[in-house]
């Protein structure tokens, strides 16, 4: 019977090829004319539509922030009575670099970034129930703004 299995799944991946193929090429409702400015109420068109893009792109590059003691002391940091702060961590794609990340945060934050330094977070093998399997590897990016920017963080 594995022999039929491999034929099922073909024709399965075939009709969802079809399918996705389909989704591209149809349309969206409502185009990119009919995006509205949200605080005016005027519409903006292109440039509005241009920036939901941008901001899709940022969201599928961060994952989220990370939040542990060392990230919190970093963001708020005191050296000698100045404040250093404004260094924030973030869990980011696999495939993300520096540019890429820069661009992610200051679109999405609002905030001007002077440096980012991406840390690999390999993967860590797990074993359950005899099983091993593997955790995802993510990188972590330590992002470093310039003064008097910030992020806050609801």
């Amino acid at each position: 019977m594995g022999l039929f299995d491999v034929f099922k799944r073909k024709k399965e991946g075939e009709r969802f090829e079809k399918n996705r193929k389909k989704k591209l090429a149809a349309p969206r409702q409502g185009g990119e004319e009919s995006v509205k400015n949200e605080v005016s109420g005027k519409n903006d068109g292109l440039k509005v539509a241009a920036k939901l893009k941008e901001s899709k792109l940022a969201q599928a590059v961060i994952f989220s922030p990370h939040f542990t003691e060392k990230s919190a002391y970093l963001s708020e940091e005191l050296k000698r009575g100045k404040t250093v702060g404004g260094q924030y961590v973030f869990e980011v794609k696999d495939d993300a670099n520096k540019p890429l990340v820069k661009k992610a945060i200051e679109e999405l934050y609002n905030v001007k970034v002077k440096d980012v330094r991406i840390l690999p977070k390999h993967c860590k093998i797990k074993f359950s129930r005899g099983v091993s399997g593997r955790r995802t590897s993510r990188k972590k990016a330590l992002v470093i703004l310039k003064e008097g920017d910030k992020i806050e963080f609801v």
